[in-house]
């Protein structure tokens, strides 16, 4: 009756013995009945992450990394599960052209981090920093490394220091799509 509702849209039920996938996680209970978790990925799930070469900032790729492994080491019960997962994650790394050695870094210092500290809510930053809103460009790099060298200049300013007491925040958006290219034949 469910599958009746809509045709891109399929209900099933699945009985599972010893384990249960709930959103990205997959739950199991071991024969010493003690649980375990591991990540889960469904099979309609493509991985495809930000391409290594596209035009976005190196930090923003970087993090990319770090954000899905400290994902995975937060899900995974223990670092045996951890490690085993990290090999599929590489792969799927390797193929949108991340280098190895920047995973190998990064999982080195996800894997440090015990969980239990990845477990606890973190207190959100009340900042009052600016933020600077530009448009991705890769000729504006220079620019904000050049405010970033000569912010303390920025803040020796009477009028400035009012404004800025602590670094801004600079959030990229993306360009706007370049307009359509009509051609006329005759």
């Amino acid at each position: 009756m469910a599958n009746n509702f809509h045709t891109s849209i399929k209900f099933t039920l699945e009985s599972f013995k010893s384990d249960i996938p709930f959103l990205d996680t997959r739950v199991k209970i071991g024969t010493d009945n003690k649980i375990s978790t591991s990540v889960f990925c469904k099979p309609t799930d493509k991985h495809t992450y930000l391409k290594y070469f596209s035009n976005h900032p190196l930090h923003i790729k970087n993090s990319t990394v770090f954000s899905q492994l400290l994902r995975y080491r937060r899900i995974c019960s223990n670092v045996a599960i951890f490690d085993n997962q990290f090999t599929d994650l590489v792969g799927h790394f390797l193929k949108q052209g991340y280098p190895l050695k920047l995973l190998k870094r990064t999982w080195n210092r996800v894997r440090d981090i015990p969980r239990p500290t990845l477990l606890v809510d973190k207190p959100t930053d009340k900042s009052d920093r600016i933020p600077l809103v530009i448009t991705q460009n890769k000729g504006l790099d220079f620019v904000l490394k050049n405010i970033k060298r000569d912010w303390n200049f920025l803040k020796s300013d009477k009028d400035l220091k009012l404004i800025f007491n602590s670094p801004m925040t600079v959030a990229r958006r993306q360009p706007p799509p370049p307009p359509p290219i009509y051609v006329v034949c005759s």
